[in-house]
């Protein structure tokens, strides 16, 4: 493996930097003492693109040669503020819609492989609250905060340095950040909009044509008297036992079910696929305009490829799409609108889906109602059906 030069990275500029949308973060340091601290944090900050860092009380701010030497310049980038106390610096954060989420180990904290960033109610901005080297989190701002957050950890000391605990918590925001966008964008550009008006145009023929399943085959490396060779991993193979029927229309219903599987199946995980690469892509243009007038080709492209196949679709066909998207995505239609285009629009979109006895807001359940959509899913993804 090759290192990569310093030009092969294509990091952006300080001005390109600023002008980025950033992601919905802000860390406020409440009193930190160390300027080699302060200068990790904004560096950090810079490399997630944070919104915002709120530096609080005793923390030292920039222009300083001491932070300057873990910042590299970060703190030229990344926007930041001073407040005299941290609890005003809360209210204000609050005010303008962040929920406050203290990093400290307290009664009643989460541990961070438990704790979601991203609430019922879709993306909300996140404030990250660190404390002083010594004391932490002061308590009157833990009050100040909407919960706790904490890192397990499984040595003798009870604590991490502030600009590691930083890092820590930082990455798995963006983390599941990320993710949650992912998963919004499709939706806007083409399957809602399309499920959801194409509806009025559907029939009770069962013409959708038959669509290839995209598959994928994890491949990994394993070593072998000093090479390397591939190492095949296989996918899990669910065994289930033959089905029975009482009925010859009971078989009937579960050919039926089946086949309308079968057809939609495809479509959502090429749904999830291309949330994915469209995401993907779109981190590397240079500013809004330019994503914005990428997200209009790629739904005029998503429109022109499976309009067709979405006004061939049944009724039956359409609720199963939306209870698979769900699975795939982890995230239910509604939510993911509710998130992208805001509360009107998304619930514009359940109500034409309720008028056609649909619900955009509720979940895939693998073992409840939808247990047999599961089984039929995994046998169609492992090729038993």
């Amino acid at each position: 493996m090759r290192k990569l030069t310093i030009e092969e990275l294509h990091r952006m500029d300080v001005g390109t930097f600023q002008a980025a949308d950033k992601m919905p973060l802000a860390i406020v340091l409440d009193n930190v003492r160390s300027l080699h601290n302060v200068g990790s944090v904004l560096r950090t900050a810079d490399a997630f693109r944070l919104a915002e860092v709120c530096l609080c009380g005793i923390t030292a701010t920039p222009p300083s040669p001491e932070i300057h030497k873990t910042a590299l310049g970060a703190e030229d980038s990344v926007s930041w503020t001073y407040h005299r106390d941290t609890l005003a610096c809360v209210a204000d954060l609050r005010r303008r819609g962040y929920r406050i989420v203290a990093v400290e180990q307290v009664e009643g904290s989460r541990k961070l492989g438990e704790w979601t960033a991203v609430g019922d109610d879709g993306v909300q901005p996140l404030a990250l609250i660190l404390g002083n080297e010594v004391k932490g989190v002061r308590q009157d701002v833990v009050d100040a905060a909407d919960e706790a957050l904490e890192i397990p950890q499984y040595g003798t000391k009870h604590s991490l340095n502030v600009s590691v605990t930083a890092g820590i918590v930082i990455w798995e925001a963006v983390r599941q950040l990320q993710r949650h966008v992912r998963l919004a964008l499709l939706t806007l550009c083409a399957l809602l909009p399309a499920l959801c008006a194409d509806l009025t145009a559907t029939t009770v023929n069962d013409t959708l044509p038959d669509i290839a399943l995209p598959l994928t085959l994890q491949v990994g490396r394993a070593a072998y008297k000093g090479d390397s060779i591939p190492n095949i991993i296989l996918p899990t193979l669910n065994k289930y036992p033959p089905k029975q029927f009482r009925t010859e229309r009971e078989r009937q219903e579960y050919t039926r079910l089946v086949r309308n599987i079968k057809k939609v199946l495809p479509l959502a995980k090429t749904a999830r696929h291309t949330i994915i690469e469209t995401y993907d892509y779109l981190q590397t243009l240079p500013d809004k305009k330019a994503r914005e007038e990428h997200l209009k080709a790629v739904e005029k492209g998503l429109k022109r490829q499976y309009g067709p196949l979405a006004r061939r679709m049944s009724k039956t066909q359409g609720r199963i799409l939306v209870k698979l998207i769900d699975r795939e995505c982890d995230q239910t239609g509604y939510a993911i609108a509710k998130a992208f285009v805001g509360v009107m629009k998304a619930n514009v979109y359940q109500g034409i889906a309720f008028l056609f006895g649909q619900s955009l807001a509720k979940h895939y359940d693998p073992e409840g109602e939808d247990a047999e959509i599961e089984r039929i899913v995994r046998q169609v993804e492992s090729g038993q059906l």
